[in-house]
């Protein structure tokens, strides 16, 4: 892990190492507990046919009903807990954000708490298997500052104009003209020949500013698809 600050966490079913076995198990107490319950009414069925069953032969058929009738519960139990296995199973090995990301509408996001400049930011991003968070919706945008602390710094954001002063453009390549904005009014304001502003943060107002990219003393968001 890095020496950064994290603000704020696949299953197989099949083939597992006994060490990953135990691993899916403690993460998943539920399903330990459903086949451990399926064990016990098995067990609970022999027990019924070897003990009693012998001991009401001689009370006749009504007993043995009652007996059939007590098995045929216990099956459909069974049959209950094995649906409602396969339920938790399928729950648990959806697809999920690595213990140091957020998740958010299929999406893992990675709170880089160090400051540094916009390639610095971007750098530490790429390394982890991801990029500079690419904002396309209001709902992104209200999730980035929930779990922000925009009042004390800013987070470089993918959004640059590095190679040209006049053209933004997100990282993944997402159309800036036709794309989701939020910019603090009156920006994005250093375009001119003499202020080269060409990177874009999430300002302390939630809202965006462009800004040097080489100002080190902001924070990071990065975004990366479900592992």
């Amino acid at each position: 892990m890095d020496s950064d600050h994290v603000s704020h966490e696949k299953s197989e079913s099949t083939a597992m190492s006994p060490e990953k076995f135990w691993v899916y198990y403690k993460n998943n107490p539920m399903v330990l507990l459903t086949y451990g319950l399926i064990a016990f009414l098995y067990i609970l069925i022999i027990t019924l046919f070897v003990i009693v069953f012998p001991k009401s032969v001689p009370r006749g058929l009504q007993a043995n009903i009652n007996i059939q009738t007590e098995v045929s519960a216990i099956k459909t139990n069974i049959s209950q807990l094995k649906s409602k296995l396969t339920q938790l199973e399928s729950i648990s090995s959806k697809k999920t954000c690595e213990l140091t990301w957020l998740q958010s509408n299929g999406r893992c996001y990675y709170v880089y708490e160090t400051k540094s400049n916009w390639l610095r930011g971007r750098s530490v991003c790429l390394r982890k298997g991801g990029d500079l968070v690419v904002i396309t919706s209001q709902q992104e945008q209200d999730f980035l500052i929930s779990v922000t602390n925009t009042n004390l710094y800013g987070y470089w954001i993918g959004l640059n104009t590095i190679g040209n002063t006049t053209v933004w453009k997100w990282v993944d390549g997402t159309d800036y003209e036709t794309s989701y904005k939020f910019w603090k009014k009156g920006e994005p304001s250093g375009q001119s020949k003499s202020v080269k502003e060409e990177c874009c943060h999430l300002g302390t107002d939630g809202k965006w500013s462009d800004i040097k990219c080489s100002v080190d003393r902001h924070f990071s968001i990065c975004e990366k698809n479900l592992d």
